[in-house]
């Protein structure tokens, strides 16, 4: 379900102009301190050029429009293939969180070839490859933060390479078949002689 799909399609299916420049935020629930929608505000309102401007925000709770920006928020979503829709629509994710282990929602992104930032913390370490499938910034900078959402939303072949990378890394690290067998190969490691019968 996630993965690549027809980006003018997506837009014209979702009624989003082909010309507007999206930023993605999701979370369970938007208002959540943990997941930064506040760090991620502060970034926006310092973009100077915000013509064309969308933020696109998922999640349970009230996420009031205080973005400076056109916002559009959808609510909870249980839909996978809507999501994998809105993913496609973005030009980046933007994964703002103070808190996060291994964010599902940023391996859905990138396996829809949609770009990541977020914070070095966590697993996003684990997921970003900092300049070649998103970004990863210092935690907290709002500056920085900024900065990487400016430079994917103002170079469109950068964000298609970067989108690109983000597919690859996934396809290469993160399918169901690579984990299955390392899984495996684990529990034939601790315990051989219940994976071989003997």
């Amino acid at each position: 379900i996630f993965k690549p799909r027809n980006r003018r399609e997506v837009r014209d299916a979702l009624e989003i102009d082909e010309r507007d420049r999206v930023i993605l935020f999701i979370s369970d629930w938007v208002n959540n301190y943990r997941k930064g929608i506040d760090l991620l505000r502060d970034a926006i309102s310092g973009i100077e050029n915000r013509d064309n401007l969308l933020l696109i925000s998922v999640g349970g709770g009230n996420s009031k429009n205080l973005f400076g920006c056109r916002h559009i928020h959808l609510g909870a979503v249980g839909s996978e293939l809507l999501l994998s829709l809105v993913y496609n629509a973005a030009d980046v994710f933007v994964a703002p969180y103070r808190e996060e282990n291994l964010p599902q929602t940023a391996l859905e992104a990138m396996a829809c070839g949609c770009p990541v930032i977020g914070f070095s913390i966590g697993g996003m370490p684990d997921i970003i490859r900092s300049g070649r499938n998103g970004f990863l910034v210092q935690p907290f900078n709002v500056r920085e933060l900024r900065e990487c959402i400016e430079i994917v939303l103002n170079e469109p072949l950068r964000r298609e390479s970067l989108g690109k990378q983000a597919r690859h890394r996934i396809e290469k690290c993160f399918s169901l078949t690579i984990h299955a067998n390392a899984y495996k190969n684990l529990y034939t490691e601790l315990a051989p002689e219940i994976c071989t019968g003997r």
